[in-house]
């Protein structure tokens, strides 16, 4: 038996999720969930997927105002507020036999794979597999990494 879970902290992703869920024809059971993690399903999961807040920088060719958004600045805020998701998300789901595939749509090492290293070393895990896909006029770029 397989138990899919869907958490965000958005009520409007969280419905957006939904509805996609549905379409799909997916058994999901959908979690609303503070940033402090609050309201997160209990339990050791086998995998948890986490598609995080990031610059965008994998999207620029799509996604014009992320572009103008970019800074040094907004790169570090965004850093900050995966190292939160990191300790206070994270750290209340992910077990000793828990894989975490995490992926963003950004091209900063800052936000992949600088993050990826520092959640393996908090699970005492390691980065099993790691890709960054470059941009191309049909695609958007990002990264992702299996951690386990």
């Amino acid at each position: 038996k397989i138990d899919l879970h869907a958490c965000d902290v958005s009520s409007s992703r969280l419905d957006t999720m939904k509805l996609e869920g549905v379409r799909l024809q997916h058994q999901l059971t959908y979690h609303h969930i503070s940033k402090d993690g609050e309201g997160l399903p209990p339990g050791d999961f086998d995998l948890v997927l986490c598609d995080v807040p990031c610059s965008n920088s994998g999207v620029f060719n799509k996604r014009a105002e992320a572009r103008h958004r970019f800074s040094k600045k907004y790169l570090h805020e965004l850093e900050t507020l995966q190292n939160v998701f990191r300790k206070k998300i994270l750290s209340k789901v992910v077990g000793e036999n828990t894989r975490v595939l995490y992926s963003t749509c950004s091209l900063e090492p800052e936000e992949n794979e600088m993050m990826a290293a520092r959640i393996a070393k908090d699970f005492s895990k390691t980065v099993l597999e790691e890709k960054t896909f470059e941009p191309t006029a049909e695609n958007a770029g990002g990264y992702a990494a299996l951690i386990g």
